[in-house]
């Protein structure tokens, strides 16, 4: 199973198109294709030694037990603002 499929399996769809404000397609097609880019992005990361560390020490502070607890994640509990920083810390400025 690709890690798409578990991210897609931890969540609720029909909560999330609710949350979104769009139907379950639309919102799965979303996450099908911003997660493979967040993925490859995170790789980049990882790539570096300082870039990796870096990354563990921040996702060590940001868990929150939303993922892994085997209950969907509520994108109510999503910290969205924390999240936008992380996107950006990950794809840098890039336009």
């Amino acid at each position: 199973m690709s890690a798409t499929n578990d991210i897609l399996d931890s969540l609720d769809l029909s909560q999330l198109a609710s949350y979104l404000g769009t139907d379950e397609d639309t919102a799965k097609s979303a996450i099908e294709q911003a997660v493979p880019a967040l993925l490859h992005g995170l790789e980049g990361e990882a790539a570096d030694p300082d870039a990796a560390t870096g990354l563990t020490n921040a996702l060590a502070a940001h868990h929150n037990g939303l993922v892994g607890s085997g209950t969907p994640v509520d994108p109510n509990e999503i910290d969205t603002e924390d999240g936008t920083k992380i996107v950006a810390h990950i794809f840098g400025n890039q336009p």
